[in-house]
């Protein structure tokens, strides 16, 4: 079973000398919902972006510790306070700079092929770019998800069948929810599917938290600070998708494989009503003229 990290929900991580691994875990969930089943992509994403920022951080230790400070609501001026000698800072940030440096290439760095993976990578905008495309099919998959759980709950239509996936494509083909930019063809949408199942209910749980927004690293970045949130509402479509049978083969398997996805570690669940929106009424009229097709899709 593979199994997301659980230190991306440990609480607010203190500045100093410590192993940042909540840092770390929430990097691996980020570039896992981008590369689920793609391992070498993953690997040469997570060291290309932690080689670009030790160069960075270690060029200007200063805004490292700045930027745990901030996250704290503490700023370099409440530290000056608590130390008083100017010689006592400087250290303070040169050892809090170092450590964190040298943690992060040997606990984050390394494990993911390190010098190798980079050797093979090309280069930080490479993985930004790729990573942005990425997001947007993820975030399909986590609309096709949540357009079936929507179906379920609130459709007309009660008489073409249970919420399933061919009902979710003709759906989404017909009509303009305005989050995403829709793949043009079926045959394109259960592409995308195929390729993001595995991280589906973290497509939706990004969804409900961004729906607004556009789905770029930079609200990515943002996203996984919400990771208890992120987490909690990928629970919730995750317990959906394993348990409703939403595809028209013989032996019903349901809309999630327990076998294959990308399990969130166990904890709170969203609640429901928070999460179900209706489905706009002239999606659900609209469904009203779906026929289900006669062969499996």
């Amino acid at each position: 079973m593979r199994m997301l990290p659980i230190e991306a929900e440990l609480p607010e991580e203190p500045v100093g000398p410590e192993t940042p691994i909540r840092s770390w875990a929430r990097l691996r969930v980020l570039y896992t919902m981008i590369f689920p089943e793609d391992e070498r992509a993953r690997n040469e994403a997570l060291c290309t972006m932690a080689a670009d920022s030790m160069g960075r951080y270690q060029a200007d230790p200063k805004s490292l510790v700045e930027q745990g400070l901030a996250a704290q609501g503490l700023t370099l001026q409440d530290i000056e306070d608590i130390y008083g000698d100017p010689n006592e800072v400087v250290a303070f940030i040169n050892d809090v700079a170092q450590k964190t440096l040298t943690e992060t290439a040997t606990g984050l760095f390394m494990p993911h092929g390190g010098f190798s993976s980079v050797a093979h990578a090309k280069g930080v905008s490479h993985v930004l770019k790729k990573a942005e495309i990425k997001l947007q099919e993820l975030s399909f998959a986590g609309l096709v998800i949540r357009t079936v759980h929507r179906i379920k709950m609130h459709a007309l239509d009660k008489t073409s069948g249970s919420a399933s996936l061919n009902k979710a494509f003709w759906l989404l083909e017909r009509y303009d929810h305005g989050l995403i930019c829709n793949p043009k063809s079926k045959s394109k949408m259960r592409e995308i599917w195929d390729s993001y199942v595995n991280v589906a209910h973290l497509g939706a749980a990004m969804l409900h938290l961004y729906e607004r927004k556009n789905r770029n690293m930079e609200s990515c970045v943002a996203i996984i600070k919400q990771m208890d949130l992120l987490y909690s509402i990928a629970r919730f479509y995750q317990s959906f998708g394993l348990s409703h049978e939403a595809t028209n083969t013989k032996d019903r398997p349901t809309l999630l494989n327990g076998k294959t996805i990308w399990h969130v570690p166990d904890g709170p669940v969203a609640i429901e009503s928070d999460l179900a929106a209706p489905l706009p009424l002239g999606a659900q009229t609209l469904l009203l003229a779906y026929q289900a097709p006669k062969s499996v899709f």
